[in-house]
């Protein structure tokens, strides 16, 4: 039986959600799957949850400096116990020591970075330079790079053009997030899925807040999720409904009875929320930045350049146009059609059977 490692240092949100989809699978096509965790603050307290009992679930930390430095010895004496034939590294730091603490061990190597480091907004051209750096002194092991939307693929293709880079989109399970509230009976609730962090502008997402509510719609804006404490208080003070994190039924039951999903984003690699926001019936008005824009068209929601912009977006929708319920059904479809778990495992299988050692 080919056993299959994963490792993971990103156990949240969208990374957590296609980890859980693609071993699940893998499982099912008969492989021995091993998983490879560390835990953050905003990881499920119920890890086992999101895996079939039969994953083989390992637990190690690596937030700390230390934990980070003393991981690379962890995991190759993990490797080299488990002998697997395939290492699915997920993120860009278990990108990085998974490749090196696998270096003369035998095993093929996929690398998902779930939006790889150097697509950050936040950085300058010195630390985006070094990201390049460490991803180059991390390629002497031979590996293959699975971009999650379009725009990873680029980029990627880019500046590591001497290595293979397939492109694998992002899925969700479609059965996990019902349809069943019509548009007349949603609240007037904007919502958003994710960590309160620079990433994803909660400024951004405040000012609009503000501006919409100073305009008399008095709506109810919500962001599910928890981080940063100043950008949080930010948030809170415009208005907004933190939540925290909520387990993803609960989820499930806020998307549904909401009208609006916005994305705020800076980046992103393919945002999986914006998946679940388009199943679960939410108007999308998103950002036009890379990933958003490789899931959010003419055809299927909005994107905005600017705040003033994403707020007369929203203004004209609480107009509650009967096109808009088109759209709503619209993009459901595209999403079902093109974001499904066939999909994604048939395309991931077949990477398996496509390379072997003799390839790199």
């Amino acid at each position: 039986m080919l056993k299959i490692f994963h490792i993971v240092e990103s156990t949240a949100t969208g990374t957590l959600s296609m980890l859980s989809l693609l071993t699940k699978n893998q499982v099912e096509d008969g492989y021995d799957v091993y998983v490879l965790y560390s835990l953050r603050d905003e990881s499920p307290k119920n890890m086992s949850l999101y895996f079939c009992r039969e994953i083989k679930l390992i637990n190690i930390q690596m937030c700390s400096n230390l934990e980070k430095l003393s991981s690379f010895f962890i995991i190759r004496n993990e490797i080299k116990k488990i002998k697997p034939g395939f290492l699915y590294l997920h993120s860009s730091f278990a990108g990085f020591v998974g490749r090196l603490s696998s270096l003369g061990v035998a095993v093929s190597c996929f690398y998902l970075p779930h939006c790889i480091s150097f697509m950050r907004k936040d950085i300058g051209v010195f630390k985006s330079f070094l990201f390049i750096l460490l991803e180059w002194m991390a390629c002497i092991k031979p590996s293959v790079y699975i971009a999650c939307s379009p725009s990873e693929r680029e980029v990627i293709k880019s500046k590591i053009p001497f290595r293979n880079c397939e492109l694998v989109v992002n899925a969700v399970d479609i059965g996990e997030w019902p349809n069943n509230n019509p548009v007349e009976l949603r609240r007037c609730r904007v919502i958003t899925v994710g960590s309160i962090r620079p990433q994803k502008r909660p400024d951004i997402f405040a000012s609009i807040c503000k501006a919409i509510n100073k305009n008399g719609h008095f709506s109810e804006f919500v962001w599910v999720g928890d981080g940063d404490e100043f950008l949080k208080n930010q948030l809170e003070d415009a208005g907004v409904i933190v939540t925290g994190w909520k387990e993803k039924n609960k989820v499930s039951e806020l998307l549904n009875s909401s009208y609006i999903y916005l994305s705020t984003a800076s980046w992103e690699g393919l945002p999986v929320s914006i998946i679940e926001a388009m199943l679960s019936g939410c108007l999308v008005v998103a950002s036009s930045c890379q990933g958003n824009i490789d899931i959010v068209t003419d055809g299927n929601g909005y994107t905005f350049e600017t705040i003033d912009e994403a707020v007369n977006i929203i203004n004209e929708l609480f107009k509650f146009d009967k096109d808009y319920v088109n759209l709503i059904e619209e993009s459901r479809k595209r999403a079902m059609q093109f974001y499904s778990i066939e999909r994604y495992a048939s395309e991931m299988k077949a990477l398996v059977d496509k390379y072997s050692l003799s390839d790199y």
